[in-house]
């Protein structure tokens, strides 16, 4: 099965899952992770033509990494073969490495598929971080988070979800990931 996971955020990432899905042909879903509104976004599938059974939301994440760890099992049972990670051209090389991270050896082939707009952001400072978030949560179901992303996002459900074994606020840690050249928030 090919999942396009769309890595919420806003309605030109929508666009572009949807393209995506047209090209694909009939054997897709999309499953759209995080925040955003998704009324809208089911507007923008409808609009071209996407049954609304081929859409998933999936609401648990709140950031990159969470993005990943947290539709994992989903798309394992949706029996993922190929994932189409949609976001900005921007912010795909730290998806895919978050991605890489959870999805390695597991016989899915992960394939970028950006939304190019010309805007740029440098992701830099949270990459290496979230990578090594990704691969310590997939070597051992602890999941670090930052509170004061979680907050900003308005995340309401709750924490320590069937996702992961523990999350453990990162923001504690920031003084020793900084001084190891991991984060440097």
């Amino acid at each position: 099965m090919r999942v396009i996971l769309h890595l919420g955020g806003n309605w030109r990432r929508a666009e572009k899952a949807a393209e995506v899905a047209l090209e694909l042909g009939d054997e897709f879903v999309i499953v759209v992770s995080s925040e955003g509104n998704e009324s809208g976004f089911r507007k923008i599938y409808e609009d071209a033509g996407i049954p609304s059974e081929k859409v998933v939301v999936d609401e648990t994440a709140w950031d990159t990494v969470t993005n990943f760890t947290h539709t994992r099992k989903l798309l394992s049972d949706l029996g993922a073969s190929e994932i189409y990670v949609v976001t900005h051209d921007w912010h795909i090389p730290r998806a895919m490495g978050i991605a890489n991270g959870v999805w390695f050896g597991r016989g899915v082939r992960l394939i970028p598929a950006p939304y190019i707009d010309g805007s740029s952001r440098d992701e830099s400072r949270f990459a290496k971080a979230d990578k090594l978030r990704a691969w310590v949560w997939r070597l051992t179901g602890v999941l670090f988070y930052y509170k004061n992303v979680v907050k900003s996002r308005g995340y309401q459900g709750s924490l320590g979800t069937e996702n992961t074994w523990i999350e453990i606020e990162l923001d504690r840690f920031s003084g020793i990931l900084g001084f190891l050249g991991v984060y440097s928030g």
